[in-house]
């Protein structure tokens, strides 16, 4: 048999990988995970689900569902996306990753007898192990993140209690489509016939895809309510947004499934979405003196709302280190990056990251100053060197780039 670390190996290796390969092992089709669960005797179909899809604020958005959830004594499973260590952090009930014998037991034991003739992906073997682990474990809610887009994404199999929809923004454009609109309607994917939908963003340019689906679905949609004020224990005004599209998703989980939700646990749900989900990664605070952030946000809204945070800052300097994945457009990102502020640009250990000589290269036209190193944490040490006391650190760019600090 093979030991845990030899066996998640094994998956990255046989199985393609988008956190790894990129592109290459996107599968737009839900054919290969409906065969995939098939053999595995479906075990979603018997799962209470909430499915949460979006551009930005995902994962908050399900760890903070979860964590409710958590306060109001359910057992909550939540498959997410992607892990920074270690594999089992994708599939977590109450907070507690997968145990790794249960993965070595499945991978060497249950996936040889289900005979695939055919090659899922990564993605999907990893929502495969999830559903039939939250089922296996009898869990009363299983909060399911989309990995990309909705429609054509292996966790869109599934028929939720809720339909989740965080907001929508350029990002996987290659994937998805070019405009706000054609990406609004590939999340749109995920609105079910007579599923409720929760919708955080309103405007104009989405505002019509999401009510012709809608409407073409027999689906109420659930505006959120903005401008309401949360006290979570995620930081960043951006997780405003995430609590109010949680409390939202909870109220109509009342509706359809007749839980009953307190107001005492809504607010302690989220105020302690750390401690009950084991969250991580978003707007981290890594040390004082100066004060040192890390934050997953990569695409122009993310890092546009991560920045929104520090804009006030008044006779101290914004120190920013950044990499980025090799799909990234990086000149509409660049022009985010405040013109006083300092960059330390690095790559990552994961395989798609841009090479520090493509970051040098790409960046010649800035005014900031810059410089380069090929490790994180090289780039992290010139960083505290150079700031000051009462500077700031902000480090972000990718989840992988954070990973590395882990």
């Amino acid at each position: 048999m093979k030991t845990y670390e030899e066996t998640t190996e094994w998956l990255f290796e046989q199985f393609p990988s988008y956190q790894n390969q990129g592109a290459g092992a996107y599968k737009p089709d839900l054919h290969t995970i409906s065969k995939l669960l098939k053999a595995l005797g479906n075990p979603h179909s018997g799962l209470q689900c909430i499915h949460v899809a979006g551009t930005n604020g995902k994962g908050s958005t399900s760890h903070m569902i979860a964590s409710i959830l958590m306060e109001l004594g359910y057992k909550v499973g939540v498959f997410s996306s992607p892990h920074l260590k270690d594999f089992r952090e994708r599939i977590r009930i109450n907070g507690s990753m997968i145990p790794q014998t249960a993965v070595v037991n499945w991978v060497n034991h249950k996936l040889p007898t289900l005979n695939l003739d055919y090659s899922p992906s990564f993605f999907e073997l990893s929502f495969a192990i999830a559903v039939d682990y939250f089922n296996e474990q009898n869990c009363d809610f299983c909060i399911l993140e989309a990995g990309m887009g909705g429609r054509l994404d292996a966790t869109n199999i599934i028929s939720p209690l809720v339909s989740v929809i965080t907001n929508i923004g350029l990002d996987h454009k290659q994937f998805l489509g070019n405009t706000r609109k054609e990406i609004a309607r590939e999340k749109a994917g995920i609105i079910k016939p007579g599923v409720p939908v929760v919708i955080y963003e309103k405007d104009e340019e989405t505002q019509e895809v999401f009510e012709s689906v809608a409407k073409e679905k027999n689906s109420t949609i659930y505006w959120v309510q903005q401008g309401v004020s949360y006290k979570t224990d995620l930081p960043g005004i951006f997780q405003q947004a995430n609590a109010a599209t949680a409390v939202a998703t909870i109220l109509e989980l009342e509706k359809v499934n007749s839980i009953t939700s307190a107001q005492k646990a809504i607010q302690q749900g989220l105020q302690k979405v750390k401690i009950n989900t084991s969250f991580q990664g978003r707007m981290e605070k890594l040390s004082d003196a100066p004060q040192t952030f890390l934050d997953g946000a990569h695409n122009i809204e993310g890092i546009k709302a991560l920045l929104e945070n520090f804009q006030d800052l008044k006779d101290t300097s914004l120190h920013i280190i950044y990499g980025a994945s090799n799909d990234k457009e990086l000149e509409n990102i660049f022009t985010l990056f405040p013109e006083n502020s300092y960059l330390y640009f690095t790559s990552f250990a994961n395989p798609r990251s841009f090479l520090v000589e493509e970051l040098q290269e790409r960046s010649e036209h800035l005014l900031q100053k810059r410089t380069f190193f090929s490790n994180p944490l090289e780039a992290l040490k010139s960083a505290q060197t150079t700031a000051k006391e009462k500077d700031t650190i902000l480090i972000f760019g990718s989840l992988f780039l954070v990973s590395d600090f882990f």
